[in-house]
């Protein structure tokens, strides 16, 4: 392979599609000084500056003779840790210089950098302070540039990059390179000009910089590539230098959308591994450590006190094809988890294995754990603080917390999170053989009920905040809540997640991280009712599609007439969801009338409506309604499912009585 062709698709990987790294600006930067004219510097000096070298004069006033490209080229290895006010000064600098004739590809390369560049907006997004004193925020940025009608297609450009990737038989990654080297030797053709000139910083003062530095080194301390290997090793490098900086400048717990885009990279990174094989098995490895690297970092619960597992050794708990259900529960729910899995093993005969969860000693005792895995085949007891590190999450005392980690740490590969307080009407099997949303998607989640419109402005503030520099999913778009400003978007009594899927793999490790003790406490428990809303916004923030049931909850108990307008309404203590084609899947609250007020009254309800106006009872004890909605009676068949899920129940109250129980449920 020539040298121009490595260039070709390599050089602009650095600028358009990754954090730029010392190993990738160098080759790019080769590339550039080689092929394109020298300019005067002078009004770029005007905007920017980098530290002066021991030889240079503080006061000379005069721009400084362009260095050998080897020279430019080492520099900015040199000035590669920029901050954000000179990454936003040096774009704007280049987007003012360059002929509009181009606007269209420079349009969509600022917009990306904008929104990808993870040094740029993390470290600008740090301190509001620092943002105020660039005197634009990141977005206008990219609107500053308004292509004309009749600038290029960029889609033809891609398309072409897509007939070369085909041609030379190139993997998928090599076809982004060509994309963006495409891109970048159309700019240098049509305007004679350098796309993008040396990088210089922005005094920390913020007065007009007096001086460039030079930095020479010998001619033999710059890469020269020579074959696709030795490309992929610096790609390679690259990343392990962004993995380095990823765990140099951690997170706070405040920062939900950083950590979706770095989740959204370390994406890429295990796709792009995935794709080495053969004579790359060597970097492969190097690449699995910066994975693995950066997972911890981001996640640190993954390291547990065994054997310290990171992601790429923790998918192997997953048994393959496998399917099954996990019912995280303490003392306090174990007997609503008892009915629920009398519910699904003795009345509905749903074969599927079960996992119990529970988080040490104190919180499931160990007659308790007897009592329940005997009450069917198949149902194991599963200790959580075992599989992670549990300092960052105290899991025994962080309720709702605990349910997305016992998702992740079963060891089914297509899992079912319910609550133990959850009632199925159908069997569970239903979802994973039959639900055509979950098939498409590997997740099916279920909505809450549409109340107290426009009455939580500061929670819609945050998701809108931390969704600012990513398209909203198909799923988002559809929102009720999220576009007209309804409280609560999900019920998260029953999830279900296909965790060999990775986008849905890395939006459950997203949501894991929202249930760290830290980041509930601070944010998720604040900003929404316990672990609600984390499933759908871990999801939504790493860009994995996603699927909810078609219907805002549903209302079940028994039909009423209003005293006042006279309209027939369904009221009642628990909310419903149904199926695709209509029918009531489960509903949630327990099989009590309402477990608020009465732990032992039982209750067979009759009646169901959706989609009508929810009249909320203000407190847990008050009833609530929902009228002007569609609905109906109860079948023969629900029926009958309650009426002998609730003759079990009452068997397994006795039985619980007998262990002593009774005081702790």
């Amino acid at each position: 392979m020539k040298e121009d062709d490595i260039y070709n698709k390599t050089g602009p990987l650095s600028n358009h599609l990754i954090t730029s790294t010392a190993i990738a600006e160098l080759s790019y930067a080769r590339y550039v000084y080689s092929h394109a004219s020298r300019v005067d510097l002078t009004n770029l000096s005007e905007h920017l500056s980098c530290t002066p070298s021991s030889t240079s004069s503080p006061s000379s006033p005069s721009p400084p003779s362009l260095p050998s490209p080897e020279s430019l080229s080492h520099s900015k290895i040199h000035l590669i840790t920029s901050t954000a006010i000179a990454e936003l000064a040096y774009a704007r600098y280049v987007y003012s210089h360059t002929s509009s004739v181009v606007l269209t590809i420079q349009k969509r390369v600022t917009c990306y950098w904008d929104h990808h560049s993870e040094v740029l907006r993390h470290e600008s997004h740090r301190s509001v302070a620092e943002e105020q004193s660039m005197g634009q925020s990141i977005q206008p940025l990219c609107t500053l540039l308004k292509p004309p009608p009749s600038s290029l297609d960029l889609s033809y450009v891609q398309g072409i990059a897509m007939i070369l990737g085909n041609i030379s038989s190139l993997s998928f990654i090599h076809y982004r390179f060509i994309f963006g080297a495409i891109a970048l030797v159309y700019i240098i053709l049509s305007t004679g000009q350098r796309p993008f000139v040396q990088r210089y910083d922005i005094s920390p003062s913020g007065e007009p910089p007096n001086q460039v530095s030079e930095v020479t080194v010998p001619t033999s301390s710059v890469l020269t590539p020579s074959s696709q290997d030795e490309i992929l090793a610096d790609l390679v490098q690259t990343i392990a230098v962004t993995s380095d900086y990823f765990v140099d400048h951690s997170l706070a717990s405040s920062e939900f959308g950083q950590m979706g885009r770095r989740t959204q990279i370390l994406q890429r990174w295990i796709e792009a591994r995935e794709q080495l094989h053969g004579s790359s098995a060597g970097l492969a490895r190097e690449l699995t450590d910066s994975i693995d690297q950066t997972t911890s970092s981001l996640f640190p619960f993954l390291r547990t006190p065994r054997d310290g597992d990171s992601l790429s050794h923790f998918r192997r708990r997953f048994e393959k094809g496998s399917k099954g259900i996990v019912i995280p529960t303490g003392k306090r729910t174990f007997r609503y988890a008892c009915h629920l899995i009398s519910n699904i093993r003795d009345v509905l005969n749903s074969k599927l294995p079960i996992e119990v969860v529970y988080a040490g000693d104190s919180d499931l005792p160990l007659e308790y754990r007897r009592f329940i895995t005997q009450l069917g085949p198949n149902i194991e007891a599963t200790e959580i603080t075992q599989i992670f590190d549990d300092s960052t999450l105290d899991l025994a005392h962080g309720g709702w917390a605990i349910k997305p980690f016992a998702a992740l740490a079963s060891r089914f590969e297509q899992v079912m999170v319910l609550d133990a307080d959850a009632v199925f009407l159908q069997p569970p099997e239903t979802i994973f053989d039959n639900h055509s949303g979950y098939q498409k998607t590997g997740t099916l989640l279920f909505h809450d009920r549409l109340l107290w419109q426009g009455m939580f402005q500061e929670r819609h503030e945050w998701w809108e905040r931390h969704l600012t520099h990513q398209k909203p999913s198909p799923a988002l778009s559809k929102s009720l809540v999220y576009n007209e400003g309804y409280a609560e978007e999900q019920d998260s009594g029953v999830l279900v997640l296909d965790k060999s899927r990775l986008p849905v793999l890395l939006g459950l490790l997203h949501t894991c991280w929202q249930n760290t003790q830290e980041v509930r406490e601070k944010w998720t428990y604040k900003m929404g009712y316990g672990d609600k809303e984390s499933w759908w916004f871990g999801l939504e923030l790493v860009g994995a599609e996603y699927t909810f049931e078609e219907h805002y909850a549903s209302i079940i108990g028994t039909l009423s007439t209003n005293p006042e307008g006279g309209e027939e309404r369904v009221c009642g203590f628990t909310i419903a969801h149904l199926d695709e084609e209509g029918k009531l899947l489960w509903y949630n609250g327990s099989l009590l009338k309402n477990k608020a007020v009465d732990e032992r009254f039982y209750d067979v309800p009759t009646h169901w409506m959706v989609d009508g106006v929810w009249e909320k009872g203000a407190r847990k004890r008050d009833m609530s309604c929902v009228r002007d909605g569609r609905g109906g009676d109860m079948g023969r068949e629900e029926v009958g499912v309650v009426e002998r899920s609730v003759g079990r129940a009452k068997e397994i109250d006795i039985a619980i009585d007998g262990i002593g129980a009774e005081g702790d449920v």
